[in-house]
């Protein structure tokens, strides 16, 4: 993870919600041409790195933020 992270900072890597097009390797295209992306980038490419280095991982994704239900305490999401 840690020698990850290094090579994000120490190359030409930049956080954009706007990336390059990749094709259908696109964990490829993002490490070794593009070089841009936002974090569905960075976290696919770590969770590659780390179960090619034989550590299980996998991306997890989700939503953020809802309402909380008075009545019960549940949080409703609704997108």
């Amino acid at each position: 993870v840690d020698a990850l992270l290094k090579h994000f900072n120490r190359e030409p890597y930049g956080y954009t919600l706007r990336p390059p097009p990749v094709g259908v390797n696109s964990i490829d295209e993002f490490l070794f041409r593009t070089r841009k992306g936002f974090c569905a980038h960075y976290a696919g490419a770590m969770t590659f790195v780390l179960r090619a280095a034989g550590i299980p991982a996998r991306v997890v994704a989700g939503y953020q933020g809802g309402e909380v239900n008075p009545v019960d305490g549940y949080l409703t999401v609704r997108q």
